[in-house]
């Protein structure tokens, strides 16, 4: 789950390298955003080469696992067939008592003594053997432990590197100028040092150019032109 994760905000933070904004940059903020999608795609890479090494470290788990639950089958198997035997050893044992307890006390004492320690010598084989077993077992817990140190030592390196990348994206940050910004933004925008004149004045010169002298004397004209404005 936690690979899963991983891989999903590396292709998240891919998508913001990629990204097109929808306004115009210039100056120190572009430069800024382009630090920004570098190290942001550096920061992917990291997290997908992460989700790759969590990955096959859960593969390894698995493994492990698996290997465990056969182990387990075989020693539930095994001591599945010990109990059997012990009760068929009992049974037989119950037998034979009923068999020799006709016969003198002495054999039947002998026989006794003979099941007994054949017993215990079974016994002590079984434990030695379970015991090899247990010290095997702690021996490949061990070695799986001594494997997982380097992956938490790989997260840790992973968190350093990311909070540096982190680091030079807040310094390129700090770096941009605002007032730099709106001197450029203005002279990239202007259009002119001085004002137009008025539309009314230019209206009224040009049409004292072209109209009549006598046709302007006139109330009519006057009263025209007044309502035209």
């Amino acid at each position: 789950m936690s690979a899963i994760l991983q891989w999903f905000y590396c292709t998240k933070c891919t998508s913001v390298t990629h990204q097109h904004f929808c306004f115009s940059v210039f100056s120190t903020l572009k430069r800024s955003l382009d630090v920004f999608k570098l190290q942001t795609e550096s920061v992917s890479l990291s997290h997908l080469h992460l989700a790759q090494t969590m990955r096959e470290e859960a593969k390894k788990f698995e493994d492990f696992r698996e290997k465990q639950k056969e182990a387990r089958k075989k020693v539930e198997q095994h001591m599945d067939a010990l109990h059997k035997q012990k009760v068929a050893q009992y049974k037989k044992t119950a037998e034979a008592k009923k068999t020799y307890e006709q016969k003198c006390r002495d054999k039947e004492e002998a026989e006794q003594n003979m099941n007994r320690n054949a017993t215990t010598s079974s016994s002590k084989q079984q434990e030695k053997v379970q015991h090899v077993q247990r010290c095997e077992s702690f021996d490949e817990v061990t070695r799986l432990r001594h494997q997982v140190g380097p992956t938490y030592g790989t997260h840790l390196t992973m968190c350093i590197c990311v909070t540096q990348l982190y680091e030079e994206v807040r310094k390129s940050l700090e770096q941009c100028n605002i007032q730099e910004d709106i001197e450029h933004f203005i002279n990239l925008r202007r259009t002119g040092d001085k004002p137009p004149g008025t539309l009314s004045s230019r209206f009224s010169q040009q049409h004292i150019k072209v109209w009549p002298r006598s046709l302007m004397k006139s109330s009519r004209f006057k009263w025209n032109h007044c309502n035209k404005f």
